[in-house]
């Protein structure tokens, strides 16, 4: 953080119904200036168990808030960006406080951020994350389950937590092409659509899928048939 390693580079999300880019998800990059790129994958695993995930995830919150500050939701149509949370960032009793004053410290309103959550933040801290979730949803922030359909107890979630958005996990999307994949994924956009959420498969590939997910009712689709992460100033 205090050499400026870390960017935050953003991946826009399709709007199904109307075919513009209306949101985006903010994802972390490492560069060393002798390793090059590092992948998330490798560092914000250890960045959970030392506890600088703590610092990282502020920063990523920071500069998504600096950035909508300086986009017009108007001239843009940016309507709001979806910020991954981890689990260790979720037991932190004062999240809401610290994350609200970086919000009106850019003049950012809540509905311009979406907050995203795997199934493993629920395992960990079911009782503190309910909490979380209910004070957040007082000051008007946005729920996302990311990567639904890779765990065991993921329609528990969807019951129990205040999600209004729900994510399709890349590896569901993908399996489309095979017969039972198909069907699975058509119920599973039928039940969340009945549990009145929205959906965003990521993913998208191909425009067969692109088709493929818009007669099944996605409300927004993302993946590299669009566009691939990319740097604030080319986004």
């Amino acid at each position: 953080i205090e050499q400026g390693a870390f960017s935050v580079y953003y991946q826009p999300i399709m709007d199904a119904r109307t075919g513009t880019f209306r949101s985006a998800e903010a994802l972390l990059r490492l560069k060393h200036e002798k390793l090059g790129f590092i992948a998330p994958d490798e560092f914000i695993p250890m960045a959970e168990k030392n506890g600088s995930i703590i610092p990282i995830g502020e920063f990523v919150f920071e500069e998504v808030c600096k950035f909508l500050s300086t986009v017009s939701e108007e001239e843009y149509g940016l309507s709001y960006v979806e910020i991954n949370l981890s689990t260790v960032q979720c037991m932190q009793r004062d999240l809401k406080e610290r994350f609200a004053g970086i919000m009106r410290l850019y003049n950012v309103p809540a509905r311009r951020v979406n907050l995203a959550l795997t199934e493993t933040a629920a395992i960990y801290s079911r009782d503190l994350l309910k909490l979380l979730m209910e004070s957040f949803e007082d000051v008007g922030v946005r729920f996302m389950l990311d990567d639904y359909g890779t765990g065991f107890a993921s329609l528990d979630y969807l019951i129990q937590y205040p999600f209004s958005v729900v994510k399709l996990d890349r590896e569901l999307v993908w399996a489309m092409s095979e017969g039972k994949g198909l069907v699975a994924l058509e119920h599973t956009v039928k039940m969340i659509k009945e549990l009145r959420l929205e959906i965003i498969a990521e993913g998208v590939e191909t425009k067969e899928q692109s088709e493929c997910l818009k007669e099944l009712g996605c409300d927004y689709l993302q993946g590299y048939y669009y566009a691939k992460p990319m740097p604030k100033e080319d986004f």
